[in-house]
């Protein structure tokens, strides 16, 4: 009897296996087209935040957004992005690449 079971489930498994529709690779390579737009407004932000246009990178923030930076600080709405962006009247975008409260050793 034991045999028997054995061989039912060799067959049953085997038998899976081949009623499984395989995938092309077309299907497995095509990605959704939102992933590319997601990635050109990201692109956008990270070249507006680079040439320091608060404003192009204001046009991509939802009215409801809310951003937690890296030093824990929390924005709210594009006026509490803005405010921090400028908090320290120098603005948190500077010149030669630095952040407020990270300066370059050089």
């Amino acid at each position: 009897m034991k045999l028997t079971f054995i061989k039912l489930l060799v067959l049953i498994t085997g038998l899976t296996g081949l009623t499984l529709p395989a995938q092309t690779p077309a299907a497995m390579t095509s990605e959704d087209p939102a992933h590319q737009e997601l990635r050109a407004i990201k692109d956008a932000m990270v070249t507006a935040f680079n040439h320091k246009d608060v404003e192009s990178f204001m046009k991509h923030v939802h009215p409801n957004v809310v951003v937690t930076w890296q030093n824990a600080e929390v924005a709210r709405h594009p006026d509490g992005i803005k405010a921090f962006l400028g908090k320290d009247g120098r603005g948190r975008i500077q010149s030669g690449g630095e952040h407020a409260g990270h300066r370059q050793r050089g």
